[in-house]
């Protein structure tokens, strides 16, 4: 072979070679991508969550700032119109930043307001979700401007009252009688229902119900259509009621006596409360039973809450009360009192305060709450 054949044949390789080891061309590096924009401030913080809230603008922006606008922005549409129109958020924001405790207290009493709420939607969707919303925004400014020294539970206190009870559904406060009876009047079959619009009503009065109702429960002397509180709650009434008991009410008139004399002032105010309610003045209507939704509208308006009982077909209030009014029962006779625990806090039901009194047949204990309720075994309850 000669050279030149040589070096034709060299290309050739050469050639083939490089065909068959194309070369892969290699991929573009993906642009970067764009810095986080730094966020500086509350409004572009909110807004950052799909929240535009121009009273955020010139709210100093910090860890607490931001926990804050993180919980409003978590809240629903509803949730968070009630904490703006009741003026909640500009009472926290009024000096431009928001502290760690601010931001709790605004948890606080927005997670429980928002519990009740959801509690009594089935009743609020009555009506419309505006008509609503307006009117629980209300609700809890009422609660927001009321002075401290006129509620015995207050948004700042412990213990947090009870803002949407059952009660303001059903009774008119001003009225005094069951929405029920209002509506049907003489046509009225005794059947109770609740009403949003009852509710609506007693919340736009809450000034009047919660000046009557403060007068009262302050007065130790007050006199209910003509008759003390005292001669009100003698022994001859809780011996009418003695419902499901054996003793003919002989232990429940002297524990509720001894507790409206040497006991709290929450507890002798909704006694004084519930004693007028057993008269004309306190209630109206037919239907002398709406003394117990009447007293639960007239506590609620200064920071108490009681609950409705049912004992063998009999309904009560069941009365708030501290651990010194039980140590106050206590030394009046070690029989085990009927204590109910309700959310932290101890109910005494007004006509059966001892276990020990109870018929036999007497097993179960009816407590009315949210839309319905509960019944809790009296072998359940704790003994005091």
């Amino acid at each position: 072979m000669s050279r030149y054949s040589i070096i034709i044949l060299l290309v050739l390789l050469t050639v083939l070679v490089g065909c068959s080891s194309p070369s892969v061309p290699q991929p573009k590096p993906a642009p970067a991508p764009p810095p986080e924009p730094i966020i500086t401030n509350s409004y572009d913080f909110a807004a950052s969550l799909g929240l535009e809230a121009d009273y955020l603008k010139e709210l100093h922006f910090d860890a607490s700032a931001k926990e804050f606008i993180g919980y409003l922005g978590s809240l629903s549409v509803q949730m968070r119109g009630i904490a703006e129109d009741s003026g909640l958020i500009e009472k926290l924001i009024t000096d431009k930043q928001i502290t760690g405790d601010e931001e709790g207290y605004f948890k606080r009493v927005v997670g429980s307001y928002q519990n009740e709420i959801e509690t009594m939607q089935p009743f609020l969707k009555q009506i419309s979700e505006k008509e609503a919303t307006d009117a629980l925004a209300l609700n809890l400014s009422n609660f927001l401007k009321v002075n401290k020294n006129e509620m015995f539970y207050n948004l700042d206190s412990d213990k947090l009252p009870l803002l949407l009870p059952q009660a303001l559904f059903v009774a008119d406060g001003v009225i005094r009688k069951y929405a029920s009876e209002i509506v049907f009047g003489d046509n009225w079959g005794r059947a109770v229902f609740p009403y949003a619009s009852t509710m609506v009503d007693n919340i736009n009065n809450f000034w009047d119900i919660h000046a009557r109702a403060l007068d009262i429960a302050n007065d130790p002397d007050y006199m209910a259509g003509g008759h003390s509180i005292e001669d009100l709650l003698a022994p001859g009434y809780f011996k009418s009621e003695a419902v499901g008991s054996t003793d003919n009410g002989i232990n429940a008139a002297e524990d509720i006596n001894l507790l409206l004399q040497n006991g709290s002032d929450q507890v002798k105010a909704v006694l004084r409360l519930y004693a007028r309610n057993l008269t004309r003045e306190g209630r109206q209507g037919i239907a002398e039973q709406v003394r117990v939704e009447l007293t639960g509208i007239d506590s609620w308006s200064i920071g108490i809450y009681s609950y409705e009982v049912v004992i063998a077909g009999h309904d009560v209030p069941a009365i708030q009360i501290t651990e010194d009014d039980i140590a106050l029962l206590k030394s009046r006779s070690p029989d085990p009192l009927l204590i109910l625990d309700l959310g932290n806090n101890h109910y005494l039901p007004l006509q059966w305060t001892r276990t020990s009194i109870l018929k036999s047949t007497v097993d179960v204990i009816s407590v009315h709450f949210g839309t319905s309720g509960a019944h809790i075994p009296i072998s359940d309850l704790k003994l005091e």
